[in-house]
């Protein structure tokens, strides 16, 4: 009895210790290596190839289940690494992750063209210089190149770059059509832009045929974009911008006052309640007898605005001495009101041509005139403000002398600067002031 005990344990330790190693099948699970572990071999490249022993198990990320216990040699192999061997030991339950870094490696690769001169984009990136670019230590692996040339077909090719080895890529640039293209456009001073072009803009340009996205914008009218195919030859562009306008709700005091209105460097019109006006730059000038005439500049867009004035009636006297303070500092000639009434003017001798003939004219309201002549200090404010030569004269130099040599419509423009920086009217007097 004794004996059969003993046989029955041995022949279970057996039975056990070839399990050990057997393939069971448990339930409907997958089958189970007692004695067996499992590997996942994971690298910075993908499709790394692995091998245990020598033997090839597949590529990265790699799961191996079930691997048997044990010691290993593992081996990574990927074309644009050194290969990477290590020693890994499985235990029996365990779940082995082995983290492969490749070292990178190094290659040349020669970019040329025919012709010479072509830019080149590597995976994305432009490259500074034009071919031939010689690249001699470029990181081993795949790479896209793009090769563009004005005039020339676009080129994009794959190529692998090995380590230790020196790649050549040789491309021909074939030649296609060319355009040109005239943009005319309304307003004539609208900006004419190429979004996508490889040239800026300008009339005649040359461009290689195909797709290309015009712009064309002005202040104060609405930005016009749209593609257009052109075809070798000369090709025409018709563009006419629409005006952007806008409302000007205008409440004066008097409500009889004299309104006219001038938008960007247009003339001075009459100005009508209700009426859309273009946007951009608009100046207005505010007038009633008895009042001083208001001087308004503004800029308007097309959600409108509101103006509210209120004219101030004349409170001077004949004699009475004014200044005015420039926007951009200083102060605009001293002047002197000269009242209403009649006044004697001209000359007995008086023939039109030199003086008018001696007459009695009505100053129907009064005015301001300057005291003394605008000195060259007073004109060197104007001349810098709007990037102007100053007149000189020998022997005329300092500023508290009377600005020379300047021109009726220079004498014009100097007015309406002086009404720009102080909003109020100034001008040239007439022959009877």
């Amino acid at each position: 009895m004794k004996r059969r005990w003993l046989a029955a344990a041995a022949a279970l330790a057996l039975l056990w210790a070839a399990a050990d190693w057997m393939t069971l099948e448990v339930g409907v699970l997958k089958p189970l290596v007692l004695g067996a572990g499992s590997l996942r071999v994971e690298a910075n490249a993908e499709r790394a190839q692995v091998r245990l022993d020598g033997l090839p198990r597949g590529e990265t990320p790699l799961t191996l289940d079930p691997v048997l216990a044990g010691r290993y040699r593992l081996l990574v192999e990927h074309r644009f690494h050194p290969p990477a061997a290590s020693e890994v030991e499985i235990r029996r339950g365990e779940r082995l992750l082995v983290p492969v870094e490749l070292a990178p490696a190094y290659g040349g690769l020669l970019v040329a063209t025919n012709p010479v001169g072509a830019s080149v984009t590597l995976n994305g990136e432009r490259l500074e210089g034009l071919t031939p670019v010689a690249l001699d230590s470029l990181r081993s692996g795949r790479y896209e190149v793009v090769l563009e040339m004005f005039g020339r077909e676009t080129v994009a090719q794959t190529i692998e770059v090995l380590p230790g080895e020196r790649r050549e890529l040789i491309v021909e640039l074939n030649r296609v059509a060319m355009s040109e293209l005239r943009v005319r456009t309304a307003p004539a001073s609208a900006r004419v832009r190429l979004v996508d072009g490889p040239l800026p803009y300008s009339p005649g340009v040359r461009l290689p045929v195909g797709v290309y996205r015009i712009e064309v914008a002005a202040d104060g009218y609405r930005t016009k974009s749209r593609s257009h195919r052109l075809h070798k030859g000369v090709n025409l562009v018709d563009v006419t911008l629409d005006r952007l306008l806008g409302v000007l709700d205008l409440q004066v005091t008097p409500s009889d006052s004299q309104v006219v209105v001038r938008t960007g460097s247009g003339r001075f019109q009459p100005f009508q309640r209700g009426v859309p006006l273009p946007t951009g730059p608009v100046e207005l000038r505010i007038r009633k007898v008895g009042y001083r005439t208001e001087l308004l500049q503004f800029r308007l867009s097309e959600a409108g605005r509101t103006v509210r004035v209120v004219l101030k009636r004349y409170q001077v006297s004949g004699g009475e001495r004014l200044q005015d303070a420039l926007a951009g500092g200083g102060m605009a000639p001293r002047l002197v009101v000269v009242p209403a009434g009649k006044a004697n003017i001209g000359a007995a001798d008086g023939d039109g041509m030199r003086a008018l003939p001696a007459q009695e004219v009505l100053i129907d309201e009064p005015f301001a005139v300057a005291i003394n002549e605008v000195s060259l200090g007073d004109y060197r404010r104007y001349a810098e403000a709007m990037n102007l030569s100053l007149p000189t004269a020998k022997g005329m130099d300092s500023g508290r002398h009377p600005v020379v040599n300047v021109s009726w419509r220079e004498a014009v423009g100097y007015a309406d600067w002086l009404s720009r920086e102080t909003g109020k009217l100034y001008r040239l007097p007439d022959e009877r002031e």
